[in-house]
């Protein structure tokens, strides 16, 4: 069996106390409160802004892709250009021809394929 519990007196020294530890529990648990509502509110801002990064990221990766796209079909155009243009421009890249003189040219010569640097033109 329990031995009763021995009764303690109360005394007003205790009792100071008591309401002293009581009241800096309620300051530290306002003090919590606010910090917690503080955080929460950091927490939506967070949210919105990730919300936000992430809207910007994929825009960025989308004209990424883009841009990679276009640069793979412009290699494969200046490629296509070399393989195409190369052979003539060798064989009469030593021709200069002055601006002057290109936009003269009449059109029964540039379609004889003489060179493919001249412009083809309805003269």
């Amino acid at each position: 069996m329990r031995k009763p519990m021995a009764k303690s007196k109360l005394t007003h020294k205790k009792t100071q106390l008591l309401n002293q530890n009581g009241s800096a529990i309620g300051s530290v648990i306002d003090i919590l409160r606010g910090q917690l509502a503080q955080l929460e509110e950091e927490i939506k801002a967070d949210k919105a802004g990730v919300k936000a990064y992430r809207a910007q990221l994929k825009l960025l990766h989308a004209k990424k892709h883009q841009a990679e796209k276009r640069l793979a079909a412009n290699q494969d155009w200046a490629a296509q250009f070399d393989r195409d243009i190369g052979p003539f421009e060798k064989k009469c890249g030593w021709l200069v021809w002055p601006s002057a003189v290109v936009n003269r040219v009449p059109c029964w010569l540039t379609s004889m394929a003489l060179c493919p640097q001249v412009p083809h033109t309805d003269a």
